[in-house]
């Protein structure tokens, strides 16, 4: 906005396939109970989070970007926080008073990341959840993460497009087996059905059969607490008035 103030500058705000990640390790420390990733995922200030993008975005529903192929579920209510929930589901996993420290990296020089770190800190202290922040640069994450006895617990991925027209193909990277550990499944997460239902539908040449695969994968996804999948986050850009003609590609 600062920019865009400047004369011969606009700001340009566009529609994007960007969903952000949050990784949950689903293969180190207390995040091995699914009911303590449901309780990380019910704790997250979602509000908090939409205004990391100052406002740019809708809150998410889901693991896939909004409206990304027939895929996408446009039928759950977007994701809220619920502390009082998530100190249940704490508790019945042996943690009633919380007591446990867990540690988050995020992409060094990446603000957004920094500050969704730093409300998820605050968030936790609450559930009594003690989170180490630490930013590193994406090459050392990428080593770090690779191995799992120096992975994090959680990584912050923020902004997050599709490579491709399919969804397969965002699902496999962020949460098939053979891709665990690897940029940019930094959750360690596997689960062979996943797998078999991405697999089937990659062989499917039907569309709405093919989605309805990917759907099911993604609901398993959503049912093993994989990720925080927070804010469906706007495009906004800063360019010169001269310019026309524009178009954004989404598949970045």
């Amino acid at each position: 906005k600062q920019l865009a103030s400047k004369p011969g500058l606009k700001l340009v705000v566009t529609p994007s396939l960007r969903m952000t990640v949050i990784s949950l390790n689903s293969r180190k420390g207390p995040r091995k109970d699914v009911r303590v990733r449901r309780a990380l995922q019910l704790a997250t200030d979602y509000e908090g989070m939409k205004r990391v993008y100052q406002g740019y975005g809708e809150i998410a529903n889901y693991p896939l970007p909004k409206g990304f192929t027939d895929a996408y579920d446009p039928s759950g209510p977007p994701f809220k926080q619920d502390l009082a929930a998530a100190k249940k589901l704490l508790a019945a996993a042996g943690y009633p008073t919380g007591g446990f420290t867990l540690s988050l990296y995020y992409i060094e020089r990446e603000e957004q990341a920094r500050l969704a770190a730093l409300l998820l800190q605050q968030q936790l202290q609450k559930l009594g959840v003690t989170l180490k922040v630490e930013g590193k640069p994406f090459g050392t994450l990428i080593g770090l993460m690779a191995d799992l006895e120096t992975a994090a617990h959680i990584q912050v991925l923020l902004t997050q497009s599709p490579r491709s027209a399919d969804a397969g193909e965002i699902l496999g990277t962020n949460y098939g087996s053979g891709n665990a550990g690897k940029q940019y499944n930094w959750g360690w997460y596997a689960n062979p059905e996943v797998d078999r239902l991405l697999a089937d539908a990659d062989r499917t040449f039907n569309d709405a059969e093919r989605a309805r695969k990917q759907r099911a994968a993604a609901k398993i996804i959503m049912d093993d607490a994989a990720s925080i999948w927070p804010v469906y986050p706007t495009l906004v850009e800063v360019m010169r008035d001269e310019v026309q003609g524009y178009t954004y590609n989404p598949l970045q």
